[in-house]
C-alpha cells in the first residue's frame, strides 16, 4: 500500500512533542510494510518519514519542486520526481497513492488536506484520508471547516471525506480498518 505522508518541513525548530508523536506514527506505517510517497524533504517531519521508511529499507518515491533540489543528495534511498509546481505535487501525491495521512504542517499542512477533501469530494473517489490532531493542531482547521457548514458554504458531505484522529491508539484503530481492505 502506498502512504502519502503531508507534514512538516520546517528549518526551524517546532515543539519536540510534535516530531515525537510524528514519530510514533511513521514508524508505525513504515513497520507495516507499507511504500512512502512524501515530499522529498529532510527536515523536520518529513526528515522522520525518510529515516524510519529508509532504515526498514520500505521503497520510497519523494516528489518536490525545482526549489528544493538541495535536499535530494540527502535523499538517495527514494526515486524522486521532480515536478513544475506544488499544484502538480498534491496531484501526484494523491493520484499516486491509495492512503493519506496529515500530520502538522505549515502551509502545506494546510494547503493539502484541503485540496485532497475536495477531490475526495468532488468525484466521489475512495480514497482513504486520516488527519493526526497532535496537539491540537487541526482544532482550527475542524472548526474552519464547521464554520463553513453553519454557514451553509459547505455540506456535511465533507466530514465523510477524512477521519480526524487525537491519538495514536485511534490513529491505528483507523488505519487497521483501511488495511483489511488492502495488502500493504
Amino acid at each position: 500500500m502506498r502512504i502519502a505522508i503531508s507534514s512538516s518541513a520546517s528549518q526551524v525548530d517546532v515543539d519536540q512533542s510534535y516530531l515525537d508523536k510524528s514519530r510514533e506514527v511513521i514508524s508505525y506505517l513504515a513497520d507495516q510494510g507499507c511504500t512512502l510517497n512524501w515530499g522529498s524533504g529532510k527536515f523536520c517531519i518529513m526528515g522522520i518519514c525518510y529515516e524510519e521508511f529508509s532504515k526498514r529499507g520500505n521503497k520510497i518515491y519523494g516528489y518536490t519542486t525545482k526549489k528544493y533540489l538541495f535536499e535530494l543528495p540527502d535523499l538517495p534511498n527514494a526515486e524522486h520526481v521532480v515536478l513544475e509546481d506544488t499544484f502538480d505535487l498534491k496531484k501526484h501525491l494523491f493520484n499516486d497513492s491509495d492512503v493519506i495521512i496529515c500530520l502538522p504542517g505549515g502551509i502545506g499542512g494546510l494547503s493539502e488536506p484541503l485540496s485532497y477533501i475536495e477531490e475526495i469530494r468532488s468525484n466521489n473517489d475512495e480514497k482513504k484520508m486520516i488527519i493526526y490532531n497532535i496537539n491540537g493542531w487541526f482544532d482550527d482547521f475542524q472548526n474552519g471547516l464547521k464554520h463553513l457548514q453553519n454557514e451553509n458554504f459547505i455540506e456535511d458531505d465533507v466530514f465523510s471525506c477524512y477521519k480526524l484522529v487525537n491519538t495514536f491508539e485511534e490513529f491505528k484503530e483507523e488505519f487497521e480498518k483501511i488495511k483489511a481492505d488492502k495488502v500493504c
